[in-house]
């Protein structure tokens, strides 16, 4: 049985070339998992190939066949395992900062942005040479690490029994990183596993509170911080709510905890919630492009003008993705609020995902037209379709039916 994968002349990922394991990973995607066991590959560039003689063409087809051997596998690498990596700055050995990782476990709830700085400040003072924005970068991969760890112990721990730290270790002892590991790393891994489930014992003080850690995507801290405003803000949102004016309400908390890459790459942080009930509204990208350069926002560290893609990315990555996960989050924790409350917050996340507004636009984007445009003239169209009720399965017909 043969199939088919396309084939293309580039082999990069963004500036670097492809692993080989990612390689081989990718063209095995050709078969469909539970109906192919086996199969042929073919790897078609017939420049390549025509040019493997020519002086200027024969490295092309020196790597095609790297990338074809299996044998040429990059080892299996655990993301765990980073925490030991120093920070470099430089290329001499001895440009490197080492971080404790006896403490790591410490940035489970000290990862805002102001912690990670003032360990950037303490790491420049006594390296002078370290880039702070770089070692923030640095810190918040291992923040990441620390974050993924702790989710695992909540999805397979249980806080309220005995044996809390040991079943710490027996997950610590089941990871790649542990295996991939000399002995006196292991005994760092166990140790960071166990440090995290203690800092989660003594943080998350409760099952409700760890339920809700567990089903957020969030930071810890940012989850905490997230159920103190909503005690502080239940009769704000509940008049905001009658009012028709939720989501001025919401977005300035929503933004606080949306640390997305395109948001703070904007260099006018004040411009950005108005951009995000322009999004709500169903604006175009275009226009959005429109109100950044009207706004003279200028983007990342090189400060150059927006493009329409950046304002894609921002729309889909900073609001659609990021936001819509934070606001997910604050109607996960309003659960016990009132229903008005909490079905205002479930409201939002669907316009924050599709960024439509109308029930009969969001309608139509949920049930499967996917550009915004078209879906608000359908919704314009069916002003009377507020929700769908799909029936049917498999290849057959599907009834659509609007629910007034």
């Amino acid at each position: 049985m043969n199939y088919e994968a396309g084939g293309h002349c580039r082999v990069n990922q963004g500036k670097d070339r492809i692993p080989v394991r990612d390689f081989h990973n990718l063209i095995g995607r050709a078969g469909r998992a539970g109906m192919y066991t086996e199969g042929s590959v073919i790897f078609a560039d017939n420049s390549i190939f025509d040019e493997k003689g020519q002086r200027r063409g024969r490295w092309r087809w020196r790597g095609a066949k790297e990338l074809l051997d299996s044998g040429n596998s990059e080892p299996s690498a655990s993301s765990i395992s980073a925490i030991f990596e120093p920070f470099a700055y430089g290329q001499r050995e001895d440009q490197v900062v080492h971080i404790n990782v006896g403490e790591i476990h410490q940035l489970l709830f000290s990862d805002d942005d102001a912690a990670l700085a003032r360990l950037a400040e303490l790491a420049r003072t006594n390296r002078p040479n370290v880039k702070p924005r770089d070692f923030i970068r640095f810190l918040q991969e291992r923040v990441r690490i620390v974050h993924g760890i702790a989710s695992f112990l909540l999805t397979h721990l249980n806080f309220e029994g005995d044996g809390l730290l040991e079943g710490a270790v027996e997950l610590a002892k089941n990871t790649l990183a542990h295996f991939l590991a000399d002995e006196a790393q292991r005994r760092q891994i166990e140790n960071v596993f166990r440090n995290i489930a203690t800092s989660l014992l003594a943080r998350a003080t409760t099952d409700e509170v760890r339920q809700a850690l567990r089903r957020s995507p969030l930071a810890p801290r940012s989850v905490g911080a997230l159920r103190a405003w909503l005690a502080a803000s239940a009769d704000p949102l509940m008049i905001a709510a009658l009012a028709g004016n939720f989501a001025v309400t919401v977005i300035p908390t929503m933004l606080q905890h949306n640390r997305h890459s395109t948001i703070i790459a904007l260099s006018k942080q004040e411009v950005i919630p108005s951009l995000v009930q322009a999004w709500l509204a169903g604006e175009t990208f275009a226009a959005i492009l429109g109100r950044l350069t009207e706004a003279d926002v200028r983007i990342g560290g090189n400060n150059r003008k927006p493009k329409i893609e950046d304002a894609i990315a921002l729309c889909e990555g900073g609001f659609a993705y990021e936001g819509a996960m934070v606001i997910a989050t604050l109607a996960d924790l309003a659960e016990d609020m009132d229903g008005t409350v909490r079905d205002a917050f479930m409201l939002l996340q669907r316009q924050m995902k599709a960024g439509l507004t109308t029930g009969p636009a969001l309608g139509m984007h949920e049930v499967g037209f996917a550009d915004r445009e078209i879906a608000k003239d359908l919704g314009a169209s069916f002003p009377q379709v507020t929700n769908f009720i799909m029936r049917g399965r498999g290849c057959g017909p599907m009834v659509i039916s609007p629910v007034t």
